[in-house]
């Protein structure tokens, strides 16, 4: 597990470490850069890797901008361990 403590540390630490990085998690609301902004310039790294956003918001907003995307999940703050967890098991299984 690689952390961040912001979009921008978030995208360093992607550009150090592609190839080893199978999974995102972001937060919609993130210091530096946004989980929208930080994810179209992912999307320009890695086109490939499953992303996971998180949010207070509800999955139907979040889903409305985040549309067209190419978001691999949702989890809906808060949620426990285990629910993060099995989720990313569960993106990181599916085929692209």
């Amino acid at each position: 597990v690689l952390c961040a403590a912001d979009g921008f540390e978030g995208l360093e630490v992607l550009k150090r470490h592609e190839s080893s990085i199978d999974c995102i998690i972001l937060d919609l609301c993130m210091p530096g850069k946004n989980g929208l902004v930080a994810l179209s310039e992912i999307r320009l790294l890695r086109s490939d890797v499953k992303v996971i956003l998180c949010s207070g918001y509800n999955a139907q907003e979040a889903a409305l901008r985040f549309e067209g995307m190419g978001l691999d999940g949702f989890l809906q703050k808060p949620f426990h361990m285990q629910t993060l967890i099995a989720r990313v098991n569960e993106i990181v299984a599916r085929k692209k």
